[in-house]
């Protein structure tokens, strides 16, 4: 049995929907609503400010089950609290971006610009024209996002262009050389 902590400022339900049951984590920053149903192995109970996580089965495969499914639990409900941000940052000569109505529109080295549609859970802000953050409650989701904007342009290793994490360590490799 996993035992985890529910802080006062989170409030988490549990409720069936269309057959699917979901876990609806709120707090000061946002709400989540996750499906739990493939977590079919274990049994949840909530007190006044633990939620309780079982296994039916005393096996591996439902301990590892219990032990992802708290971790996961315990990652959303830290995001209701403080968003998690990654930081990206352009390197290239004349590469940009802006945003516009919740699109991020990208100058990197195309004669058009490139444009990338946010989901609304994700915020953006941009600190300077090739420097941005964005924050999320889930922090799988701003992952995914994060990733897919790097992969718009992705790194070329012999000059150090494209999208990176900022603090990212760049090493560069050598030219080719004729013998």
């Amino acid at each position: 049995m996993i035992t985890l902590h529910i802080p006062s400022s989170v409030q988490i339900h549990f409720f069936q929907q269309q057959g699917k049951h979901f876990l609806q984590i709120a707090g000061p920053e946002g709400l989540i609503k996750w499906n739990i149903s493939k977590f079919k192995q274990l049994l949840l109970r909530t007190k006044s400010s633990t939620i309780e996580i079982c296994s039916f089965f005393d096996v591996r495969s439902a301990q590892n089950e219990a032990k992802a499914f708290s971790s996961k639990l315990q990652g959303l409900i830290e995001g209701v609290q403080r968003p998690y941000n990654v930081s990206l940052q352009l390197r290239g000569l004349g590469y940009r971006w802006t945003l516009e109505d919740h699109t991020l529109v990208l100058q990197i080295h195309a004669s058009h610009p490139v444009y990338f549609k946010l989901p609304l859970e994700i915020q953006c802000q941009i600190l300077n024209p090739t420097e941005l953050t964005l924050w999320c409650v889930d922090p799988n989701q701003l992952g995914q996002m994060a990733q897919k904007i790097c992969a718009l342009h992705p790194k070329d290793p012999y000059k150090g262009k494209g999208i990176w994490r900022l603090g990212e360590e760049t090493t560069l490799k050598e030219k080719k050389r004729k013998s």
